[in-house]
């Protein structure tokens, strides 16, 4: 029995009523060496406190290179797949459904602060072979699997071409591709964050588009005002301080030409575009990350912020990731994702907030 979207919602298989996902990101040390992925989620003790802080699901992410390196096409880690296999199980123990989220494919790099940045995955077919190919070893893996919620095709895609197109040709040759070995879980499609290597910081409409395909769940990640939410973040090169929230003297953009100040009313309108995509195309959305630094807790009026977004989301039973887990850069848990969680490192006021 699997979770299956029908209109805006997805449907618990068995009591058929609406079930909104909510939990965390875990990150899992994705962006270090292997074997530094490899000393996470060996026992379960991460999920069973995700179940206990009333999350009902997670959001995994998982690097390419991890399962398939650059070197050795279509040749995939076992030790890698049967890391994952742990992960799930771990989940399905304490009651948590799982996404899988696909992070860095070969040559398909996302935006932030350091140059050099790789796109050769939107014009190189044999990149994008190898894309279709992990997630079909993915599905083959896992299409009778009912702890798994579904596939996060791509994360924050931008890409090198004028129009996007390459992104939306990428995802229909992926899906079917999936369909052929799963017709049972969900696909996450992520909006379009960007083309020509440029990011779009105003969320333009544009960026937003109607696959043709069923069962599909549609995601967006939130983080606005950035300079607020990403305060201190030097990985995308943001070193100074992005004052709080509320604070009505600040005009933060809405859209081209529009400013608000920043308030629950800035949120809501900067949510707006990811809501009402849902509600024209009748279709399930999510929002696959929000998140703050840890500065942003220091008197600085995150938990207001969380307050406001989630009232948003529950207003449309819109479901989300809170991100991340456990980290020491944005984790509810201020410690290394290998290490055992200390009380002492849980942002316990956040705790109470979320979901």
């Amino acid at each position: 029995m699997y979770i299956k979207a029908k209109g805006r919602q997805l449907i618990h298989p068995e009591t058929g009523e609406p079930i909104r996902p909510v939990g965390f990101n875990f990150t899992q040390n994705y962006w270090m060496p292997n074997e530094v992925i490899l000393q996470t989620g060996v026992d379960d003790s991460a999920y069973k406190y995700a179940s206990e802080l009333r999350a009902n699901s997670i959001r995994l992410l998982i690097r390419h290179s991890f399962f398939e390196p650059y070197e050795t096409p279509f040749t995939y880690d076992t030790t890698a797949l049967n890391w994952l296999d742990l992960q799930i199980k771990h989940a399905k123990l304490n009651g948590l459904l799982v996404t899988l989220a696909l992070v860095l494919p070969h040559g398909g790099d996302w935006l932030d602060k350091e140059d050099g940045k790789d796109f050769r995955f939107w014009y190189d077919e044999a990149l994008q072979k190898r894309f279709i190919g992990i997630w079909k070893v993915f599905a083959e893996r896992y299409k009778n699997e009912e702890a798994l919620l579904g596939y996060d095709l791509f994360n924050v895609p931008v890409t090198n071409d004028h129009s996007g197109q390459s992104y939306y040709d990428l995802l229909d040759k992926t899906i079917e591709s999936i369909r052929k070995i799963d017709e049972n879980h969900l696909i996450v499609v992520s909006k379009l964050y960007g083309c020509h290597g440029k990011g779009d910081d105003l969320d333009s409409p544009k960026y937003y588009k109607k696959v043709n395909w069923e069962n599909i769940i549609y995601d967006y990640h939130f983080y606005d005002p950035n300079d607020y939410t990403h305060q201190f973040a030097g990985w995308i090169g943001n070193n100074s301080d992005g004052g709080s929230y509320p604070d009505e003297s600040i005009l933060e953009a809405v859209e081209e030409g529009v400013y608000l100040p920043r308030n629950k009313e800035y949120l809501r309108r900067r949510l707006n575009h990811i809501l009402q995509f849902g509600k024209e195309n009748d279709v399930p959305v999510h929002i696959g990350e929000i998140g703050l630094t840890h500065h942003c807790y220091n008197n600085k009026g995150a938990l207001n912020w969380i307050r406001d977004v989630n009232d948003i989301l529950n207003e449309q039973n819109v479901g989300y990731y809170y991100w991340d887990f456990q980290s020491e850069a944005m984790g509810l848990i201020i410690q290394p994702a290998e290490e055992k969680i200390e009380p002492s490192k849980i942002n316990c006021d956040l705790a109470k907030k979320l979901f």
